[in-house]
């Protein structure tokens, strides 16, 4: 069980609220032929605030023809809950109008493959898709507003409302995820992972559309290489790691540039909702390390290059009063970090 006990300031004050997370579970498992396992199983949420809750159905197949392929397969319900501030946040009137908002639910199913290719490699590839259910949205039918997109944890319709919100957006996740991987051993290791998906919403207004994390495509290279030498009862290890990452770019929604003006602060195009995308991210860091073990001791001392190509990938674009235009926020670019420890 899960206890909550928090603190929200809304406009009349402070809310005070307790409640209790119930998540029962029975699983049962078996193996229905010398390759074939068999899981299924039931899970139920229960939310005491508001009395919502669902139960949960899931099972799992998993193939092994021999000890170096395993085929798998499943499906299952899943159930949320919304970020807790979202329940308690109030208006001028003090009233709390998403206090009753129900549990967001997701049917997953996932297909697999994993494959033993040596000593220490593996393969691994796994296709899935996911829909998303009772997803909160506005109540407003032309709005385009879902809480999967939420970077704050709630939203006001103007200074002195809080938007009231319906559990009848509906979003789906698909893709495909590849990876290999080699331990280490002789010294160096790696993983090279790739994915490939799609991720879109409906809300209110029935129109689908990618939500911002929608980034379609990402790479990631990760690796290492270590070099050691002993001498007597003193160990030394070189070494060092890299690590490359490549994200498409964030789905991103136009600035209205006259309503911001207007206005004073950053006004978006509500009905073009993340219609435009980011530049693609790209970053990698490096690390340098030496280690060596005295008796009573081990020493460490590295330098990490985080951003090492000193690249300032966009994080995001706002309206600047000042300047009266669209400004581009960037991230930090190139950041070394020198460090020593000791362990006894």
């Amino acid at each position: 069980f899960l206890t909550w006990e928090n603190d929200w300031g809304g406009f009349d004050g402070n809310i005070n609220a307790r409640s209790w997370l119930w998540q029962p579970f029975v699983e049962w498992s078996a193996r229905l032929f010398p390759k074939l396992d068999f899981t299924a199983g039931l899970h139920g949420t229960w939310f005491t605030f508001n009395r919502t809750g669902s139960a949960e159905p899931r099972l799992a197949l998993q193939f092994s023809p021999n000890a170096r392929r395993r085929f798998s397969f499943s499906a299952s319900l899943h159930s949320q809950l919304q970020p807790y501030p979202l329940y308690l946040a109030s208006n001028l009137a003090g009233d709390t109008p998403n206090r009753n908002l129900g549990l967001s639910k997701a049917a997953h199913f996932v297909a697999s493959w994993r494959q033993i290719l040596g000593k220490s490699l593996i393969f691994n590839t796994e296709v899935y898709f996911q829909r998303l259910l009772d997803v909160p949205v506005s109540s407003d039918p032309g709005n385009s507003f879902s809480t999967l997109n939420l970077t704050e944890i709630f939203r006001r319709t103007d200074w002195q409302q809080v938007e009231k919100l319906t559990n009848k957006g509906i979003a789906k996740n698909y893709g495909i995820d590849l990876s290999l991987q080699k331990f280490i051993l002789d010294r160096y290791y790696f993983l090279l992972a790739a994915s490939a998906f799609r991720s879109k919403y409906t809300p209110a207004d029935g129109i689908e559309r990618p939500t911002r994390f929608d980034n379609r495509y990402v790479f990631n290279l990760t690796g290492g290489r270590e070099f050691s030498k002993t001498k007597g009862e003193k160990v030394r290890v070189k070494g060092i790691n890299a690590r490359f990452v490549w994200l498409g770019g964030n789905p991103a929604t136009p600035i209205d540039i006259e309503a911001s003006a207007e206005q004073g602060f950053t006004i978006f195009k509500e009905n073009e909702a993340y219609t435009l995308r980011q530049p693609d991210y790209l970053r990698l860091d490096l690390r340098f390390y030496l280690k060596w073990n005295k008796t009573g001791r081990n020493s460490t001392l590295s330098l990490d290059i985080q951003n090492a190509t000193n690249r300032k990938n966009v994080a995001y674009d706002y309206f600047d009063t000042l300047q009266q235009r669209v400004v581009r926020k960037r991230q930090l670019g190139f950041i070394p970090i020198l460090s020593y420890r000791i362990e006894f």
